[in-house]
């Protein structure tokens, strides 16, 4: 809807804007919500990636997750063939718990844990950057290149960074207001959540990690998950 001129701003992840860059998408990312990653691989036991040979691993139908888990396999020496993936849209949890699979990718470390925890069970994670996929800002703020210099987006970003600051300085305080406005949403699992993604943003929406994303640009078009890479000052700025 961005890259047609229908909306102004995407939240989007960072892997999912180099598929689309490649793709000739006029995209650019102007800021950053969560500076690290968040997708994980959960499950209800523990052990190795090694150990999930032969077994069903739900996902949410993404591209992104195929990539990831992929490269979690690739670590351990396995690939995508060893396993049996199994899209099971959005009810990953509901699928892990009635033993429709045995894991899945795609989960929020933030999240799905908690949800997991509330039904009584408990729910092992492992990480990507720990099993050979690199670092990389879970959501990222996108638009239409021809549009990003507009003076507004500069407002928005320091709006955004003074939000982000209050936040975190004022926890509790944040989710009464949260929950005022949206009453339907007020639960121990949702405050617990509340709680425990505060630490994962961006300090600085507006910064921009120039290194790493030239690096996770050059691994993803290394493993050929994208045809083209194009300069980085074409798809990600950072406004002042």
């Amino acid at each position: 809807m961005v890259a047609a001129n229908k909306a102004d701003i995407v939240l989007t992840y960072q892997p999912a804007l180099l598929l689309y860059i490649a793709k000739d998408l006029p995209l650019v990312r102007f800021a950053t919500l969560i500076d690290r990653p968040l997708n994980c691989f959960i499950t209800l036991q523990g052990g190795a990636i090694a150990g999930f040979k032969g077994k069903r691993i739900g996902y949410s139908g993404t591209e992104i997750e195929r990539i990831i888990f992929s490269t979690m396999l690739e670590k351990v020496g396995l690939g995508l063939s060893d396993v049996r993936m199994i899209n099971v849209n959005f009810n990953l949890v509901t699928a892990l718990l009635a033993k429709k699979v045995d894991g899945f990718i795609g989960g929020m470390r933030n999240f799905e844990p908690l949800v997991i925890e509330s039904f009584g069970g408990k729910g092992y994670a492992f990480y990507p950057e720990e099993y050979g996929f690199p670092k990389y800002d879970e959501l990222i703020l996108v638009a239409h290149k021809d549009k990003v210099n507009d003076p507004r987006f500069v407002k928005f970003v320091a709006a955004l960074k003074m939000g982000t600051k209050y936040l975190k300085e004022n926890p509790e305080k944040s989710w009464k207001k949260f929950i005022k406005i949206h009453p339907e949403l007020n639960s121990p699992l949702n405050k617990k959540s509340w709680l425990v993604t505060l630490p994962y943003f961006a300090a600085d929406p507006a910064k921009l990690d120039w290194k790493r994303y030239q690096q996770f640009g050059q691994f993803m078009l290394g493993k050929k998950w994208i045809k083209r890479l194009p300069e980085m000052q074409e798809y990600a700025v950072e406004l002042k």
